[in-house]
């Protein structure tokens, strides 16, 4: 039997983690809660389609792989 954990969330860059907190979707506190980083992506995605600047339409939610740290 294996006893390999996989975990479902992956770390943010700090640079990405910095870009929240500067722009005001995170608070400097919770930078190292994945949760509240989870959402304050979600808010700024949808600040970005609201302003037409991303289409939902052609946009999948917040392609993890791009914002986050290297697999």
């Amino acid at each position: 039997m294996s006893n390999v954990l996989q975990f479902r969330r992956r770390g943010a860059s700090r640079e990405v983690i910095d870009k929240l907190v500067k722009l005001g979707y995170l608070k400097r506190t919770l930078r190292h809660n994945a949760g509240a980083i989870e959402d304050a992506l979600a808010r700024l995605q949808d600040d970005l389609c609201r302003s037409q600047i991303i289409s939902v339409s052609n946009q999948p939610r917040l392609d993890q792989t791009r914002l986050w740290g290297k697999a």
